[in-house]
């Protein structure tokens, strides 16, 4: 449920396992750093399918080739959904 990313100040949690009420809700995912600095993590998406949603902010992150990538400042936590071009919710991401 819990996932390192890498960095050992960077954490990401797999809200999909812990829904166990609706499980056709899009990929969901909560990048917390609980250190005391700037992080940043490069996440992978299909490339030419998937858009990436902020929902803490209310805003579309951009993609490039596949890739997004996710600034975090010290204490801060952020919750992406990942959908299709559609819309429609796709593949959970690989660990």
């Amino acid at each position: 449920m819990i996932e390192p990313q890498g960095d050992p100040w960077l954490l990401r949690w797999d809200l999909g396992k812990t829904n166990f009420l609706d499980t056709d809700l899009p990929p969901a995912f909560l990048y917390y750093n609980p250190g005391p600095g700037v992080r940043r993590v490069t996440v992978a998406v299909s490339q030419h399918t998937s858009r990436v949603h902020d929902l803490s902010n209310n805003q579309p992150l951009p993609a490039h080739r596949g890739k997004f990538e996710l600034t975090l400042a010290a204490q801060e936590a952020c919750v992406i959904e990942i959908r299709n071009q559609a819309g429609a919710a796709v593949e959970r991401l690989p660990k």
